[in-house]
């Protein structure tokens, strides 16, 4: 795979990333940058699947994308409870 071809993947789905945290929740939060940056692992996975410190970050930004989803979720249960 050339690198253009590796770049308009790794493009593709970040647009549609944006496009989906746009229409949700009107903006980029932490939570999709870290499916940003799994993507681009995934992409480069893609064209040399054994390369480990790929799978290693890739594991690192599901894990950060968790924390971030999560501690959002948590902190808005913990705001309508106040509210309420």
């Amino acid at each position: 795979m050339t690198l253009i071809k590796n770049h308009e993947r790794i493009a593709d789905g970040w647009n549609v990333i944006m496009r989906e945290a746009l229409s949700g929740s009107g903006e980029l939060t932490p939570a999709h940058v870290a499916l940003m940056m799994d993507w681009l692992k995934t992409c480069r996975l893609l064209t040399t699947l054994n390369h480990e410190d790929s799978w290693v970050d890739k594991a690192g930004y599901t894990a950060l994308g968790a924390e971030f989803a999560l501690r959002k979720s948590r902190t808005n249960a913990r705001k309508d409870k106040t509210d309420g």
